[in-house]
């Protein structure tokens, strides 16, 4: 039997929004101290659209 774990999960559903056209970046690196900080968007719990909505 296959057990489901949470890392599991959590791979299932990146996979399934980067084959909606979104991008996965690993949380410490873009924290604000991280290796692409320009990356953080600090104090804000906003999401670019990887594409218009029509």
């Amino acid at each position: 039997m296959t057990k489901i774990t949470e890392n599991a999960i959590e791979r299932l559903a990146i996979e399934c929004l980067e084959k909606l056209g979104y991008h996965y970046y690993y949380a410490p690196s873009i924290a604000v101290d991280g290796e692409t900080p320009d990356m953080a968007l600090p104090n804000t719990c906003e999401m670019p659209c990887p594409k218009p909505l029509t």
